[in-house]
């Protein structure tokens, strides 16, 4: 049996381009004209550092807290309506649950979005814990999977840790979990996740693939195929 932890955003689910062009719907829908580069401008700032910059550089007359709550409220009517998973990642879950696996999810976003959008795929069950930004920290910092694995009584290497996004990625790598990288447009350092990662793949389509023909459940003869599949290390 092996327990792995599921990233949610650009990993379990296709959201990486909503949150990129959140800024720029929010502008539009009150009728401001966002600046061609705002999303790569943004991409790296705080949630807070956001707000403010909407609210300085667009002459928004609202205080940033209203600001943060209409972007809030937009996402999550995100998650609750329209989040969908990506390729193939419901069927590695039930794939993995069917095996014995323990399977766990994190987030950057709340926890309320985190298990409505789960629990619209069909998948909330099929995790024994949730944790996030809320009660957990960033996962871009090593300390988040650090206190992770204390919380779930486990060595950070028996964990292995689903991941979209580079930053999170080496986070866990330093906190001595085993990291698979999924690849996700949103991330420009592709070439770094390859060689950080344990395992790269193009699709859980792939991971799934993969996965069988370790375990014998596919003919030794089509172990080619996958070793040669585009986005398959």
């Amino acid at each position: 049996m092996s327990v792995y932890v599921f990233d949610l955003d650009g990993t379990l689910l296709d959201s990486m381009e909503v949150w990129e062009h959140l800024g720029e719907v929010y502008l539009r829908s009150l009728g401001k004209t966002p600046e061609r580069n705002l999303s790569e401008k943004v991409k790296h700032m705080s949630w807070d550092g956001f707000t403010a910059y909407l609210r300085k550089t667009y002459y928004i007359c609202k205080t940033q807290d209203m600001i943060a709550r209409e972007l809030e409220d937009m996402m999550k009517l995100f998650y609750h309506k329209a989040a969908q998973a990506k390729k193939g990642a419901v069927e590695y879950v039930k794939y993995l649950v069917n095996r014995g696996d323990t399977l766990f999810a994190t987030s950057d976003t709340t926890r309320e979005n985190t298990l409505s959008a789960l629990e619209r795929l069909g998948i909330l069950d099929d995790f024994q814990g949730v944790y996030t930004v809320e009660n957990m920290g960033k996962k871009t910092s090593r300390n988040f999977y650090i206190r992770l694995s204390l919380h779930l009584h486990l060595e950070p290497g028996e964990m292995i840790v689903w991941e979209d996004s580079y930053r999170a990625a080496r986070a866990a790598k330093e906190a001595g979990c085993r990291v698979y990288a999924v690849e996700e447009a949103a991330e420009q350092n592709r070439l770094g996740m390859i060689n950080l990662a344990d395992r790269y793949v193009k699709d859980f389509e792939s991971a799934l693939q993969m996965q069988r023909w370790e375990n014998g459940e596919l003919p030794l003869s089509a172990s080619e195929s996958y070793r040669e599949a585009p986005g398959l290390c």
